[in-house]
């Protein structure tokens, strides 16, 4: 299990998986980690799991990643189902579906996740077989996405020019928020 650990300004040139690749039934655990500011010249900027690999991430921020083609924060190939929980995916871009991606079969479990303020969508499955089970987070999205407990209402981040992010709900706009967070857990100062 990796705790506490920050991924950030990696690339890959070729592939994909710019800060994490999960690959061949691989299935890592993170905890409290901060995955941010990597590149894929094809996809899963922050974090690709391909071929059956699920990985466990808690209490996570998948932030400023980026890829050309899809799955800026995440991309799920190939029957991978990584579970997601207290997890924030935001800031992430590509081509399209900047946040989380899903292709063949591939069918994340979120819980109590925001997926908030990336560039070419929020969540975007390609196929009938790959479908995000999602509860009890906000998703950005025009209509409510599918799931117990879901809201599609805007968290108010503030802070991205500095690239410390918080969520205030009393300001829309920057502000200065009397508790920074990263990873959206309540036990934190």
């Amino acid at each position: 299990m990796l705790t506490n650990c920050t991924i950030s300004e990696n690339s890959s040139v070729e592939s994909g998986g710019g800060g994490v690749h999960c690959y061949d039934n691989s299935s890592p655990a993170f905890n409290s980690c901060t995955i941010s500011r990597n590149s894929a010249a094809w996809r899963g900027g922050g974090m690709l799991c391909e071929t059956a690999s699920s990985p466990t991430l808690v209490n996570c921020t998948i932030s400023e990643n980026s890829s050309v083609e899809s799955g800026g924060g995440v991309y799920c190939y190939s029957s991978s189902c990584p579970t997601l929980t207290n997890c924030t995916i935001s800031g992430n871009s590509a081509g399209y579906s900047g946040g989380l991606f899903c292709k063949q079969a591939s069918s994340p479990i979120l819980t109590n996740c925001i997926v908030w303020g990336n560039a070419g969508g929020a969540i975007l499955s390609s196929d009938d077989a790959s479908i995000p089970v999602v509860s009890y987070s906000c998703i950005e999205s025009a209509d409510l996405w599918p799931g117990t407990g879901n809201i599609n209402i805007d968290p108010q981040f503030c802070g991205w020019p500095t690239s410390e992010v918080w969520v205030d709900a009393n300001h829309a706009g920057p502000a200065r928020a009397r508790r920074q967070i990263r990873t959206r857990r309540s036990d934190r100062p």
